[in-house]
């Protein structure tokens, strides 16, 4: 049962991929045409200028605190920063304690 299934699904698509496989057709030949100064390349560049803005407008959004991202008051900014440097530093402090060389490639001659 499960058998004739897949086979039907393989030949289904196998069916639709075959198009891939199909080579392009020649190219045609296009009369020129003649730039009319028009509103019409104007309207579609302002179109595709605002589709890019708004799908980033989100982001900026201030949910009522007059601040970018929603942040209402300085310490939501400078209190995650405090913590993410003082971490760093404590790190930082520690590797320099650790021995230099590799963890993994260290050959130890004492064991034959």
């Amino acid at each position: 049962m499960y058998k004739k299934a897949l086979t039907a699904l393989c030949l289904l698509v196998a069916a639709m991929g075959a198009n891939a496989f199909v080579a392009p057709a020649a190219p045609t030949m296009r009369a020129a045409t003649v730039m009319s100064m028009s509103a019409a390349p104007k309207v579609g560049a302002i179109a595709t200028a605002s589709a890019a803005l708004l799908t980033s407008a989100p982001v900026l959004a201030t949910e009522g605190t007059s601040e970018a991202f929603g942040i209402d008051s300085p310490l939501g900014f400078w209190l995650p920063l405090t913590v993410i440097v003082f971490i760093n530093l404590i790190f930082f402090q520690w590797a320099r304690t650790q021995p230099e060389g590799e963890f993994f490639g260290e050959y130890d001659e004492r064991r034959k």
